[in-house]
């Protein structure tokens, strides 16, 4: 399908403009196409999608249905239509987790948050960084709250790695250095 896909948008470059989204990595834009399989053509105009359906997959016909053929076919309901007001509006929120898990990533792995997890009615926290005055430690100790309780933090998993990383012996350390460095 791609040498013909190629061959549409040479072809209709300048009317319209042609891509392809993988969606296997767009999965929030696929389900809200409703994707069922691949590939899957639609066109996107004047704030409607149109499916291209079970037509046939020929330059020619795809190129007919992007010059005109789809004023034959429905479009799809607006909340399915991601160029529509309330597919734009549906896609922010589809998008939400993926920006959350982006944040938690960036905290815990940039900056040395720890890591939390609810399981039942357990709060389970796991590593992170501590930084102090002149030295950081790395923590990756277990540790467990219950949360109908709230009475007492358990260690379920002792660190074993000690304090003191001085700031030159992991990815830590530049940021430690540069605080340390501001601060004096």
């Amino acid at each position: 399908m791609e040498p013909t896909w190629r061959a549409v948008a040479s072809k209709l470059a300048g009317d319209v403009s042609v891509g392809a989204i993988d969606s296997t990595k767009e999965r929030a834009l696929a389900a809200r196409f409703g994707v069922r399989a691949f590939p899957s053509l639609y066109l996107l105009r004047d704030g409607a999608a149109y499916a291209y359906g079970n037509r046939p997959r020929t330059e020619a016909e795809l190129v007919a249905f992007a010059q005109g053929g789809w004023l034959d076919a429905d479009p799809l309901p607006s909340h399915r239509a991601p160029n529509s007001g309330v597919g734009r509006a549906l896609g922010s929120i589809a998008a939400a987790p993926g920006g959350l898990a982006a944040t938690y990533r960036r905290l815990h792995h940039g900056r040395g948050w720890p890591a939390l997890a609810v399981v039942g009615d357990t709060l389970l926290l796991f590593g992170g960084l501590v930084e102090a005055a002149h030295a950081d430690a790395t923590l990756d100790d277990v540790w467990s709250l219950n949360l109908k309780k709230l009475d007492a933090w358990a260690c379920l998993r002792p660190s074993d790695v000690g304090e003191g990383a001085s700031g030159d012996d992991g990815e830590w350390g530049t940021d430690s250095d540069d605080d340390r460095a501001a601060s004096e």
